[in-house]
């Protein structure tokens, strides 16, 4: 009697850890309102305005340069300024090396500030963090224990993925039936109106 009692409490104890019904949907959600706020994103952002960016990539030099060099240079300097635990400093210089997520695009569009350079930024981080961040880890993890530490490479690149494809199907959308994307994005970002200070950007170069 109390070996099959502590074999039911035991199986009832694996399925519940087995099915985590409440995290699966809370990672779904996410998920598709990521996808949902950048493809919205997308729409806002015409070719020319990425290009302008691509063309001349004074600002995505400077954020690369911000967070692959001064950041991960930073929190080593704090790890050793504030003599943190070997736990913590590696939170802490795995945090700096991560690239940068889309939070800042979202933070970006409801601060009314250039959406195509966060997204491009957005992107380009992820593609360069794929070499740089094990060679911060490496560089700056000497005397930390950093041999156990897993980069997450298949989730960087679903990051990327999420991403890039949604902002494209926005931005194709954008070129091919304006006026629809700009219906689709009311629901989801409250406005549908392009950014004044973007337009002017490009008649700016234009003139020059």
């Amino acid at each position: 009697m109390e070996n099959s009692h502590l074999n039911n409490s035991e199986n009832a104890t694996l399925e519940v850890v087995q099915v985590p019904v409440i995290k699966t949907a809370h990672d779904i959600l996410l998920v598709v309102l990521l996808v949902a706020v950048m493809f919205a994103m997308g729409c806002h952002i015409t070719w020319e305005q990425l290009w302008l960016h691509i063309r001349r990539p004074i600002g995505i030099i400077i954020g690369m340069c911000s967070q692959f060099i001064l950041l991960p240079l930073s929190a080593f300097i704090l790890i050793k300024v504030l003599g943190l635990g070997i736990l913590h400093a590696t939170g802490l210089l795995l945090l700096a090396c991560s690239p940068g997520g889309v939070t800042s695009n979202i933070f970006t569009y409801f601060c009314d500030g250039d959406i195509s350079l966060s997204i491009a930024m957005t992107t380009c981080s992820t593609l360069v963090a794929l070499g740089m961040m094990p060679l911060n880890l490496y560089m700056y993890g000497q005397n930390l224990n950093h041999e156990n530490v897993v980069i997450p490479y298949g989730k960087m690149a679903l990051s990327l993925i999420a991403v890039t494809c949604p902002v494209l199907v926005g931005m194709l959308l954008h070129w091919k039936w304006p006026k629809v994307a700009g219906y689709l994005t009311k629901p989801l970002l409250g406005r549908s109106k392009p950014q004044t200070h973007d337009l002017r950007s490009l008649r700016r170069s234009s003139t020059t």
